[in-house]
C-alpha cells in the first residue's frame, strides 16, 4: 500500500499506463461484531459507522496527541497511527508509511529484533493523553516485513520454522496489543503485502533453505501453525481485539481466478492458513476483518454485494475451519482514491471534479459498501492528506508533508465521508434514482483469452466460434470527453444528440494518440449500415479491447455493457450479445460510453459485428 502496487493483482506497472498511489478510510458498523471501548462515544450523527484514515499522511501518536482537536473536524472518526521510533520533537505525518525500519516501529514488529517497552512508552502516554469523544475507532498499523523493507537491498524471506524468531514475533505483538489496548484503540490494522520481502508464496519461499526440503503442506501447516501462536499473543493482552488485514482469503481466491482465466495454475500462497490458524488461536471475541483490496475501483450497490458473497460464501469454503470462520470473519471493502482519473499519478488538487473519486461518487461508494458489508471499508490515497486544510495549506508545525506533491483535501470530501453515514448521495456518473449497476441482464458479454505481450499490439483475430459480417469503420467517429459526468444526465446517448461540440475521433487506436489528453469518462458515436444479419443466430459486436469500460447504446437505449477488473479488462477482447438490437440492412446511431482510469484509454482495437456459426 505505501508504494506504487507491485504485485500480481496490480498490474498497472505492465500495462501502457501507471497507478497512481494510495489513503485509508476505514469504515465499521458497530453490531454485534463491532465494540465500543469503555467511556467512549461517537460524535456521528446516525448509525455507528467508524472511519479510519490512514496512508502516506497517517500521523504518528505525538502528532495525533497533539492536534486531535483539529482532525475532529474531518469526517473521519478514527486513524491509523504510525508509532515513531526514535521520537521526533512535535510529531510528523507519513510516518507510518515510510519504507524505513529506522523511524517506524509499525515495520519491525516482525523482526528479530525485540520491541521493549521504552519503545512503546512515549506512544502509550500521547494515547492516553487524548480526550476526544470523536475518535474511538483508531487502530494500530503493522506491516510484517520479516526483515524491514528491502527497498535498498536484497529481498528479506520470513523462516516459518525458526521458533526463536518467532517468540520475538509474538512478544512484538503482545506489545503492539497493549498499546492498542491501553490506548484506547480499536485494534490493529495490518498490511500483508510483500514490500520487496517474501512472506506467502511456497513458490518462492521453496528455492531457499529451510522450505527447499518442505513440501507445501509442510509449510502451509506450519504457516496455520503460527497464526495460532500470533492470534494467541494478541488475545492474551487483548482478548476482543480487532485484526483488521487489507486483504485475506479475498486475495488468495482472486489471485487463483486470476491464474485460471490466463491458464496458468493457482499460485501456492500461505495467508489463508495463517488467517485460518488465527481464527483457531484467538480468542471468543476476536474479531478478522478481511479487507477485499480487490474493491479499490468499485462504485456500486451490486459491486459491493457481490465481494461480500466473495468472502462469506467462497471465503469460507476455502478456509479449513468454516465454523469459526462464520463467527469471526467480517466483510471490509478498500477505495483507492488517488487511483481513478489520473494521468502519471495525477489528483487535481483544485479541480476536484476532474478525478474520477468525485465527493459525491465517494460518499455513495462509502454508503453502499457499508450496507453491502459488515459495516468496514478502507480507502487509500498518497496525494491527498487528509489532515491538511485545503489544496495548498501546510500541515500544522512542526510538521512536514512526508511528500512534496501531496496536498490539502479539500472540505467538500470531508463533508462526503461524514455524509456517507447517513445517504448516498449524489453520483452523476448514475442517473439519480440508481444506485446500483446498470440492468444486470445487460451484461451478457463473453471474454476471450487475453494476448501475451509479444502479440498484445497486434490485431485481434475473430474468434472460431463466430462467423465475420463486418468490421466497422475506423475513421468517422465522434468523440466527446465527460470530465463533469454530464452524458447521462444530458442524455448524450440519444441519436438525435447535437455533435456540433463533439471532436473527430477514430477507433483501433487510443484517444492520447489522437491528440485527447484525458481520463475519465467518454463518449464515443457514428452512424452505421448493418449488413444483413442470419436469421435465428445470435449477433455479437466483438471487439478487440477497450481501455477499459464500455456501454453500448443502439438508438438511444442501452443494449449490453462490459465491466471487470480494470486490470485485465483494458486488454481483454470481449464481445457483446446484440441480437434483436442492430437492425439487419439498415442504419442505426452507435454510442459507446467508455471509462478510462488512468493513462491510456479507449477503444484501441477493431469492432467487428459478427454471429454464432
Amino acid at each position: 500500500m505505501f508504494m506504487a502496487k507491485s504485485t500480481e493483482r496490480q498490474e498497472y506497472r505492465c500495462r501502457p499506463r501507471s497507478v497512481a498511489a494510495a489513503i485509508v478510510v476505514a469504515v465499521c458498523l458497530c453490531t454485534g461484531a463491532c465494540k465500543t471501548l469503555p467511556g467512549i462515544r461517537s460524535s456521528v450523527p446516525g448509525p455507528r459507522f467508524h472511519v479510519v484514515e490512514a496512508g502516506h499522511s497517517t500521523p504518528d501518536t505525538q502528532y495525533f496527541a497533539q492536534h486531535w482537536r483539529d482532525m475532529e473536524r474531518r469526517g473521519h472518526n478514527g486513524v491509523a497511527l504510525g508509532v515513531a521510533w526514535p521520537r521526533a520533537d512535535g510529531g510528523t505525518l507519513g510516518v507510518a508509511a515510510r519504507a524505513s525500519s529506522d523511524s517506524s516501529l509499525n515495520w519491525r514488529t516482525f523482526m528479530r529484533e525485540p520491541i521493549t517497552d521504552n519503545m512503546i512508552a512515549g506512544a502509550l502516554a500521547d494515547l492516553e493523553s487524548v480526550r476526544s469523544d470523536h475518535f474511538d475507532s483508531n487502530l494500530i498499523l503493522v506491516v510484517p516485513t520479516p526483515g524491514g523493507p528491502a527497498f535498498h537491498g536484497s529481498p528479506t524471506t520470513m523462516n516459518w520454522f525458526d521458533d526463536d524468531w518467532w517468540r520475538t514475533i509474538c512478544g512484538n505483538a503482545r506489545q503492539v496489543a497493549r498499546l492498542a489496548k491501553n490506548g484506547g484503540c480499536l485494534g490493529i490494522l495490518f498490511d500483508p503485502e510483500e514490500y520487496g520481502y517474501h512472506m506467502w508464496d511456497y513458490d518462492v519461499l521453496r528455492t531457499a533453505p529451510p522450505v527447499s526440503a518442505k513440501t507445501y503442506k509442510q509449510v502451509l501447516d506450519q504457516a496455520r501453525h503460527r497464526g495460532r501462536e500470533y492470534a494467541a499473543a494478541l488475545c492474551d493482552v487483548y482478548p476482543d481485539i480487532t485484526f483488521w488485514t487489507f486483504f485475506a482469503w479475498s486475495w488468495e481466491l482472486v489471485r487463483a481466478d486470476n491464474a485460471r482465466e490466463a491458464g496458468r495454475e493457482p499460485p501456492r500462497l500461505l495467508l489463508s492458513a495463517f488467517c485460518d490458524g488465527m481464527l483457531e488461536g484467538s480468542s471468543a471475541d476476536f474479531v478478522l476483518v478481511d479487507g477485499l483490496e480487490s474493491a479499490y475501483y468499485w462504485t456500486t450497490r451490486n459491486e459491493f454485494e457481490r465481494g461480500a458473497d466473495l468472502v462469506r460464501q467462497r471465503g469460507r469454503e476455502l478456509s479449513t475451519v468454516p465454523e469459526l470462520y462464520a463467527q469471526k470473519v467480517r466483510v471490509g471493502f478498500g477505495l483507492y482514491l488517488d487511483a481513478r482519473g489520473l494521468k502519471h499519478y495525477h489528483w487535481y488538487r483544485e479541480d476536484w471534479a476532474r478525478n474520477y473519486w468525485t465527493p459525491g461518487r465517494l460518499q455513495r461508494a462509502i454508503y453502499w459498501a457499508l450496507r453491502a458489508g459488515d459495516g468496514y471499508v478502507w480507502t487509500w490515497s498518497e496525494k491527498p492528506v487528509w489532515w491538511v486544510d485545503g489544496p495548498r495549506a501546510e500541515p500544522l508545525p512542526p510538521a512536514r508533508k512526508p511528500r512534496a506533491d501531496q496536498c490539502g483535501v479539500p472540505q467538500v470530501y470531508w463533508d462526503a465521508v461524514r455524509n456517507a453515514f447517513r445517504e448516498p448521495g449524489p453520483d452523476r456518473t448514475l442517473p439519480a434514482d440508481q444506485a446500483v449497476d446498470p440492468d444486470p441482464r445487460l451484461a451478457r458479454f463473453l471474454r476471450f483469452e487475453v494476448a501475451d505481450d509479444a502479440s498484445l499490439y497486434e490485431p485481434v483475430p475473430i474468434p472460431a466460434r463466430f462467423r465475420l459480417l463486418a468490421t466497422l469503420p475506423r475513421d468517422g467517429w465522434s468523440l466527446r470527453t465527460d470530465p463533469f459526468e454530464e452524458g447521462l444526465e444530458g442524455e448524450w446517448y440519444r441519436s438525435a444528440t447535437p455533435v456540433d461540440d463533439w471532436r473527430p475521433i477514430r477507433i483501433g487506436a487510443w484517444y492520447e494518440q489522437q491528440g485527447v489528453d484525458f481520463d475519465g469518462t467518454a463518449w464515443y458515436r457514428r452512424d452505421v449500415t448493418v449488413p444483413k444479419l442470419p436469421a435465428g443466430k445470435r449477433i455479437y459486436l466483438f471487439f478487440g479491447a477497450v481501455d477499459e469500460s464500455l456501454w453500448c447504446y443502439v438508438d438511444g437505449e442501452l443494449v449490453a455493457w462490459h465491466d471487470g477488473d480494470p486490470n485485465r479488462i483494458w486488454k481483454q477482447p470481449f464481445a457483446l450479445d446484440v441480437t434483436g438490437q442492430l437492425p439487419s440492412v439498415k442504419t442505426c446511431t452507435l454510442v459507446f460510453r467508455t471509462l478510462d482510469r488512468g493513462r491510456m484509454g479507449g477503444i484501441w482495437k477493431d469492432v467487428s459485428i459478427v454471429a454464432e456459426k
